[in-house]
């Protein structure tokens, strides 16, 4: 039928474009529990750099106050405050805002400990240093907040260009190959978000039933996957773990919506070819006769 209209057509071009069904999995309706569960769009440490900032806002402070020790008759409460203040700094950029608030009350203990009249005593005779010590207080833990979010942002911008360029690579496949492998396509959409698990899932009548999956625990029905998108025909991907962002949402959710698209697209072509080789054959056939 597409290849007799577009023959019909002459020199007019015709565009053949699948029909939108509206999903019974809409996507939208599972975003707002995907928000809800990534700390309100902010960008997460891996485990180690948090335990790295754990450590440093310990002992750095420690460290830079018992180093500048030696200098303390010319440097002061004052001298030895700000160069902790680049301690709080540091476990700010390497593990958030936790790390950078110990800091600060590391730093605070330790220069009252150490350069405080009396020496080697928590107690302060002179408000003058009291003072000094309760803006380095709030200094610190506003600098942590500022730098743990400049750090969180400048991790969050380099997770969606990586993330962006691997959708645009998996696009650049289906359109040249027409339509791309279902493990490949799961496996690299769960190495791309570092999910736990993705699946492919197709309706049968005993139940769900999985196409392909990859992952340690991929979702065996869409209703264990906290995100869920329909794709051609009639098929669920679901995605399960991982630390989806609203903007990975987001990104998902286009391209899902261009698979559908292109899968349909090729899925036509290749029903189209298929009848134009039969049409041809009959053809050679009755000439034949």
């Amino acid at each position: 039928m597409i290849n007799r209209v577009v023959r019909a057509a002459g020199p007019v071009e015709v565009h053949v474009i699948p029909p939108h069904r509206p999903s019974k999995y809409p996507l939208t309706a599972r975003l707002p529990r995907l928000v809800r569960r990534t700390h309100r769009g902010r960008a997460p440490l891996s485990a180690r750099r948090t335990a790295i900032g754990w450590a440093l806002s310990v002992l750095a402070p420690l460290v830079v106050t018992a180093l500048l020790l030696p200098a303390r008759g010319s440097l002061g409460l004052a001298g030895a405050l700000l160069c902790t203040l680049l301690t709080v700094v540091l476990a700010a950029v390497v593990g958030g805002l936790g790390p950078a608030a110990l800091a600060t009350v590391t730093g605070f203990l330790a220069a009252d400990f150490l350069y405080t009249r009396p020496y080697y005593s928590l107690r302060v005779d002179r408000l003058i240093d009291l003072v000094g010590l309760f803006v380095f207080a709030v200094v610190g833990v506003t600098v942590g907040l500022l730098v743990d979010s400049l750090a969180r942002r400048a991790l969050q911008v380099t997770r969606a260009q990586v993330e962006a360029e691997s959708l645009a690579r998996l696009v650049a496949d289906v359109l040249a190959a027409g339509a791309m492998a279902s493990a490949d396509l799961v496996d690299a959409l769960r190495r791309t978000f570092d999910l736990e698990g993705v699946a492919l899932l197709r309706q049968t009548d005993s139940g769900w039933e999985s196409e392909a999956a990859a992952g340690l625990s991929p979702p065996e029905t869409p209703e264990d996957a906290p995100f869920t998108a329909a794709v051609a025909g009639g098929r669920i991907l679901a995605l399960a773990g991982g630390r989806l962002s609203a903007e990975d949402a987001r990104l998902l959710r286009a391209f899902t919506s261009r698979l559908r698209i292109d899968q349909g697209t090729w899925q036509l072509e290749h029903i189209g070819g298929d009848h134009e080789d039969q049409h041809e054959h009959s053809q050679d056939g009755e000439a034949a006769l």
